[in-house]
């Protein structure tokens, strides 16, 4: 009985200690950048952070004559050199025009590669792009 106990009570605890790193992670990554790559010490960042992307976008008919408004999740591979090397959709928005062109603004802007052990290194991140009337 005392072993059980023992093994719910570090189960819990354990169980804790990892709620509570997976939310202080979240806090500290940057809104609207998810990292998909693993064993990274710091995530790439967009040069001039997310705002840097919003203002690279060029607006899309859907948006300027259609008056829609949308969010893309752009999957996007950033190298060591901080360039970006490919891109793909992995939320669409439903309009062409708007896929299309958030992942234009994702490869426009310059990007901070990630780094493992001090060292730059290639990672995928997932990027939310929004689009709004104005």
């Amino acid at each position: 009985m005392k072993i059980i106990v023992t093994l719910l009570l570090t189960f819990s605890l354990l169980s804790c200690a990892a709620r509570q790193k997976s939310r202080h992670q979240n806090e500290n990554s940057a809104e609207g950048i998810e990292m998909i790559s693993k064993n990274i010490d710091s995530p790439p960042e967009p040069v001039g952070g997310i705002e840097a992307i919003q203002a690279a976008l060029r607006e899309p008919d859907e948006v300027s004559k259609g008056n829609k408004e949308g969010e893309v999740i752009v999957e996007a591979t950033i190298n060591s050199n901080g360039r970006v090397t490919a891109t793909k959709i992995a939320q669409s928005s439903g309009y062409a025009g708007m896929d299309s062109e958030a992942m234009l603004a994702v490869a426009r802007v310059s990007w901070k590669p990630a780094r493992r052990k001090g060292a730059p290194v290639t990672a995928t991140v997932r990027v939310a792009v929004m689009f709004a009337t104005n």
